[in-house]
């Protein structure tokens, strides 16, 4: 989803879902919200990064043209759109508290990487730091508005797609179980519910 399928239906292969911002009601006192990746492209960028070959930079060649970093650009141009969202739904849900969900760790911090999330070892830093300018800017728009913002990152180090499938809390490129390449997994997904869960307990 992005974040214009909160104000109106998205329309799938199966159907429509109604638009998000529709659950909402003057009696509603929590509100949890995760978007913003896919505003910024999160999908072309996990497949176009992707290589045959592990060497150099393609990743950084391909986004980083005259020294101007293309997903530093659709980062900063999301950022009204969250102001936007956060503005609805304040408007709907009063006397709510919103708290706005980042985004886990998805690629190694350091290291070379791991085949079955096949991008050259020297663009994962690169990719970090770009993953960390969506948290960011994320957490700045939430305190922002006077909104919580829940870190999933942190806990999530040492989880990421590289990691065994024992010990990862996201699924690689291509998944071995029935999940998104290069989305949570149940484990995952249960850690950021339970982030979410002290923030809220941490704010109530």
């Amino acid at each position: 989803a992005e974040t214009e399928d909160l104000f109106a239906p998205q329309q799938l292969n199966r159907g429509a879902n109604p638009a998000q911002l529709d659950a909402l009601t003057p009696s509603t006192r929590f509100v949890t919200l995760g978007i913003g990746g896919n505003d910024v492209g999160f999908t072309e960028i996990v497949l176009s990064c992707l290589v045959a070959f592990r060497v150099g930079t393609p990743c950084q060649d391909r986004y980083v043209v005259g020294g101007v970093d293309e997903i530093s650009t659709r980062i900063q141009d999301t950022r009204p759109r969250i102001d936007e969202v956060l503005d609805e739904i304040k408007d709907r849900s009063p006397d709510a508290k919103i708290f706005v969900v980042g985004y886990p760790s998805l690629v190694p911090e350091s290291g070379w990487g791991c085949s079955q999330l096949p991008y050259a070892p020297a663009d994962l830093p690169y990719l970090v730091a770009r993953e960390t300018e969506l948290n960011q800017m994320l957490s700045e728009q939430a305190a922002a508005k006077g909104a919580v913002y829940v870190d999933t990152y942190t806990p999530s180090l040492g989880h990421d797609a590289c990691a065994s499938a024992t010990r990862r809390w996201v699924e690689p490129v291509k998944p071995p179980l029935q999940a998104a390449p290069v989305h949570p997994n149940a484990k995952g997904m249960l850690h950021a519910a339970l982030a979410v869960a002290a923030a809220i307990r941490a704010n109530s």
